[in-house]
C-alpha cells in the first residue's frame, strides 16, 4: 500500500517472513555445514565492529528490501538504453555481437561477470559510452562536451564506443561518475556492475535485434548533430 507516495512501514518491512530467518538457521544446524554464502547470510553473519551486534530482525528485512529495490530501475534503464544505442548504431551493434559470439560461441554456457570484464572490451566500451549520454542517475545530468582532461569532446551526442578503446580510455573512464565517488559512492555499484556484464554480454550472444521497418527512431531519423535522434520522454504527438 502506498500513503502519500511513499510505501507503508509494514508493506517495507514485509520483504522477509520472520519465521524465515529460524528455518535458515536450523537447515544449516541440521546439515552440520556451513551456510551458503550469498547477499542474504552476509547480512545475518554482519557485526558491528565495535560491540558486535547483530542486526535485527527490522534491520535485516529493511538491508535486504534496499537491496532488492534500490538500484532496479537504474540498472535496466542502462541495459535498456544500450540496446537502444545499439539498434540506433548497427555497425556498433555487429562489432560488439561479433566480439560476443566469436569469444564466446558455447551458448548453454553462461558468460560470467568476470570473464565478460575481462575479455569483452567493446562491450565494456559501450556500457561506459552509454553511461556517458545516459546517466541513469535521476538528478545526474553531466556536460557530455566535457573531456577527462576539461577540454572539449568532439562530437559528444555521437554514440561511439572507441572513445573508451583508445590510449586515453583509462583516463575517460575516471569521468563515469554515476555512482558517485568517494564515502559516498554507491553501494551497489558491484552488483550494477554484475547485472550490466551479464544481462548484455548474455543477451547479445543469444538474441538478435532490429527495429521494425516502420520505427519512427533509429538510425535513419538524425539531427542537427548528425547523431540519430534520442527517443523522446513523452508522447511523440506532444512534439
Amino acid at each position: 500500500m502506498y500513503e502519500e507516495g511513499h510505501l507503508t512501514e509494514a508493506n517495507t518491512f514485509s520483504t522477509i517472513d520472520p519465521e524465515e530467518n529460524k528455518i535458515r538457521k536450523r537447515l544449516i544446524e541440521e546439515a552440520d555445514a556451513l551456510p551458503r554464502v550469498d547477499v542474504l547470510q552476509k547480512f545475518i553473519d554482519a557485526e558491528d565492529p565495535v560491540t558486535g551486534d547483530k542486526l535485527t530482525l527490522r534491520q535485516l528485512q529493511s538491508e535486504v528490501a534496499l537491496m532488492l529495490v534500490a538500484g532496479t530501475d537504474t540498472t535496466s534503464n542502462t541495459i535498456a538504453y544500450a540496446i537502444v544505442h545499439l539498434l540506433h548504431n548497427p555497425s556498433v551493434y555487429k562489432h560488439v555481437t561479433e566480439e560476443v559470439r566469436s569469444i564466446f560461441p558455447d551458448s548453454p554456457q553462461v558468460i560470467s561477470f568476470e570473464d565478460a570484464k575481462a575479455k569483452l572490451p567493446c562491450l565494456s566500451a559501450v556500457i561506459y559510452e552509454t553511461m556517458r549520454i545516459n546517466p541513469s542517475a535521476s538528478d545526474l545530468r553531466v556536460n557530455r562536451r566535457l573531456s577527462p582532461q576539461s577540454a572539449y569532446m568532439e562530437e559528444p551526442d555521437v554514440f561511439d564506443p572507441e572513445r573508451f578503446l583508445g590510449p586515453d580510455s583509462a583516463e575517460r573512464v575516471k569521468d563515469i561518475l554515476v555512482f558517485g565517488s568517494g564515502v559516498r559512492v554507491c553501494i551497489g555499484r558491484n552488483l550494477a556492475w554484475l547485472e550490466l556484464y551479464t544481462v548484455l554480454a548474455n543477451t547479445l550472444r543469444k538474441y538478435d535485434f532490429s527495429l521494425s521497418t516502420d520505427a519512427p527512431y533509429g538510425p535513419h531519423r538524425l539531427g542537427k548533430s548528425g547523431a540519430p535522434v534520442e527517443i523522446p520522454a513523452v508522447s511523440p504527438h506532444q512534439y
